[in-house]
């Protein structure tokens, strides 16, 4: 049957008949609209489990990326650290020698 008979056939339907056609037809294109996304989803997370096996070997140890997480007894310095420890050597100079000793006193001495 085309769509133009189908489309006939329908008309000559009530209302109530229509609604059940209706609600089948949804139903159809749901069920398949779901299979399409849970196979996008499963193609997903195959390709997903496929590049972190491949990228497994440069996060065990020895590889290229695992000597990021070794730091080596090294301090290491965030910006509040950095700030406080430039206040403090700001704290502790003395005043730098310019034409205008107000200047360095200004810039040197904390407020």
């Amino acid at each position: 049957m085309s769509t133009v008979e189908l489309i006939q056939e329908i008309k000559r339907l009530n209302n109530s008949d229509r609604l059940k056609i209706i609600e089948a037809a949804t139903a159809l294109i749901r069920e398949e609209l779901v299979g399409e996304k849970a196979r996008h989803r499963e193609d997903v997370a195959s390709r997903m489990r496929a590049a972190a096996r491949e990228a497994q070997a440069l996060y065990e140890p020895g590889g290229e990326l695992a000597e990021w997480t070794d730091l080596d007894g090294e301090e290491v310095l965030d910006d509040s650290v950095l700030s406080s420890k430039i206040s403090e050597i700001a704290i502790t100079s003395k005043p730098a020698t310019t034409a205008n000793p107000s200047v360095g006193k200004f810039l040197l001495e904390p407020t």
